[in-house]
């Protein structure tokens, strides 16, 4: 009301001494100070060329009323557009205006919790405020710290194994469970940190066909060298759940093995395909499911639980073991291709696991909406046929990683135009995340060119085997040029884009090293995979070849200790297989992804 009072008292004194009405009413200027216009308004123009209107009547003329519009408002400090009378609860803050908490800090400002007038900010922008709510005020991750200790209890470790607990309890990076009030989850001796499988008290094994009607495992000793080979899985698959099998045949074969976490429960698995008559290509086949007990204290490390899961399994499960739709559970790829000659046709299809192979009761399904009990939803995952039409051979990567950055695990595959000493383009076909992948139309690199390969390639393998935390690949193997030759490629981040250095390749191993330039000699391997058997944090790379002629026994099974630069101790035989090429025919534990990082 001030700002009404003053014209009015001023306006009476300046009757009342500085001039007179005439009889007439017309007023005179005595004073510029109060009227020079001469216009009786009572607005003070001063020099004459200032407009000294008052649109709301509030007594501040517009020029000067920051809300020449309200008669109740004429003054806005901070120019925020909202008038500090009745408008503006943050005066002082030209951010903000209103503060429904009435916590002294504006809304559109500097309160990050606006409906709560004890609490205004959140510095990790965590949603949850930091006064009252948020225990970790630097951790976007939390905001809770149940045990006081200045942690929040995702950052905490209880156990103290150098696993956050946050970490241990979902699958991350590391795409591995464990117990985070345990450093050794599964008390087999190893810590946590260095158990490829936490929650798994047994050793890891190596799986061989054998001509018994059983299975050969090994298992490890985690040395490096591996136990005495004993048989486990029923005879000749003659079980109460396939009497199709019974009386036993003495044909019948377990052929092909893929060993992970197929039940998702942390423990090491496999399934196990059974052959009636290896002489007939297409008769159906077996999928079994062995399991054992996650208690150490119950039953031995070789003790498995067999089931049935399908007697008429008519489709190859493949040979790659990964997580392909992010959903951790380990899924399979197989490559299908056509073949009078050369290629006329090559399909990838994804095999979905469904989670379901403890009571699973058919191996494969197209139908996803109504899986009816299949281990696996089987779907179209690539069309490849434009990269191998008219091509010798074609040959996928027993990994899936991830290339790119963005997530979602990638295949690589190999073509070779002819049988010969040729170069083979690598592609790289980038994961959607659901199984699907987009097919490239040019090669990531071609391998066996340039300064990089001395012979065509058989297997590709994924890892850090340089210890630098920049995934890198081992590819070779072939009978042709220098037969047996392995070429290491490191792995290597440029402007936050992942690479390989070329440059830098070499052979990293040659198993037939006696022969450096051949056609059709021994040294191929399509079996190459890597593990750290001996847990020195280097990775290993274990493979079979036969190691008289390319094509026939006799076979080894040989391991090759990484020295964590990219080379390797000298080869050690796992075992020998003087009649039969299954030394090539074996199988190791593969975890859900792996570990390949690029950045």
């Amino acid at each position: 009301m001030r700002k009404h009072l003053i014209p009015i008292i001023f306006t009476l004194f300046s009757c009342g001494l500085l001039f007179c009405c005439t009889p007439s009413g017309t007023k005179h200027n005595t004073d510029a100070g109060v009227d020079a216009n001469n216009d009786a308004n009572n607005q003070n123009n001063v020099d004459g060329d200032v407009d000294e209107t008052d649109s709301d009547g509030d007594g501040v003329p517009d020029h000067l009323d920051a809300c020449p519009n309200d008669i109740n408002q004429w003054t806005d400090a901070d120019t925020d557009g909202h008038c500090d009378e009745v408008d503006d609860a943050c005066p002082g803050d030209g951010t903000g205006w209103t503060d429904a908490d009435g916590d002294g800090h504006c809304d559109q400002g500097d309160d990050k919790c606006p409906d709560d007038i004890n609490q205004w900010t959140d510095a990790d922008g965590d949603g949850h405020c930091d006064e009252l709510d948020d225990d970790c005020p630097d951790n976007p991750n939390g905001w809770v710290d149940s045990n006081g200790d200045g942690f929040c209890d995702g950052n905490d470790d209880n156990d103290g194994d150098g696993i956050r607990n946050y970490e241990e309890e979902n699958y991350g990076d590391d795409c591995m469970i464990s117990n985070p009030d345990a450093a050794d989850s599964d008390r087999d001796g190893v810590l946590d940190p260095e158990d490829p499988y936490p929650m798994d008290p047994y050793p890891e094994y190596i799986l061989h066909r054998n001509d018994n009607g059983t299975i050969d495992l090994m298992l490890s000793n985690r040395d490096g060298s591996f136990q005495n080979a004993v048989e486990i899985g029923e005879s000749f698959g003659c079980t109460a759940d396939a009497p199709h099998n019974c009386p036993a045949n003495i044909n019948y074969r377990y052929v092909a093995f893929y060993v992970s976490d197929f039940d998702n429960n942390g423990s090491v698995d496999f399934l196990a395909v059974g052959d009636s008559d290896t002489a007939n290509a297409t008769n159906p086949l077996d999928l079994w499911y062995f399991y054992r007990s996650n208690d150490i204290t119950q039953g031995s490390s070789t003790t498995f639980e067999q089931r049935l899961v399908d007697s008429a399994l008519v489709v190859s499960l493949g040979s790659l073991i990964a997580d392909l739709n992010n959903d951790h559970r380990i899924d399979l790829v197989q490559l299908a291709v056509v073949k009078p000659a050369n290629i006329t046709q090559g399909i990838l299809y994804s095999l979905e696991n469904t989670g379901t192979v403890r009571t699973a009761n058919c191996a494969t399904t197209e139908d996803s909406a109504n899986p009816n009990g299949c281990q696996f939803i089987r779907r179209q995952a690539a069309d490849i046929t434009p990269l191998v039409n008219n091509q010798w051979n074609v040959g996928l990567a027993r990994d899936a990683v991830d290339f790119n950055g963005d997530g979602f695990r990638d295949l690589a595959i190999t073509t070779m135009a002819n049988g010969g000493d040729v170069a083979m383009p690598v592609y790289i076909l980038n994961g959607a995340g659901d199984g699907t992948f987009t097919v490239p139309t040019t090669s990531y690199f071609s391998h066996n060119s340039g300064p990089c390969g001395s012979s065509p390639a058989n297997s590709i393998v994924f890892g850090d085997f340089n210890d630098d935390s920049i995934g890198d690949i081992i590819m070779g193997f072939d009978d042709d040029g220098d037969p047996g030759s392995g070429w290491f490629y490191p792995g290597q981040v440029n402007g936050g884009v992942f690479g390989f250095n070329f440059a830098a390749c070499f052979e990293a191993i040659d198993i037939n090293p006696a022969n450096e330039n051949d056609s059709d000699a021994a040294g191929v391997s399509g079996s190459a995979q890597n593990f750290d058997f001996n847990f020195d944090g280097h990775q290993d790379v274990i493979l079979g070849w036969n190691y008289q002629t390319a094509w026939a026994a006799p076979s080894r099974t040989v391991l090759y200790l990484g020295n964590g630069n990219g080379t390797f101790a000298p080869v050690i035989t796992i075992r020998d297989f003087p009649s039969s090429t299954y030394g090539s025919n074996f199988a190791i534990p593969q975890r859900l992804c792996a570990w390949f990082p690029i950045d």
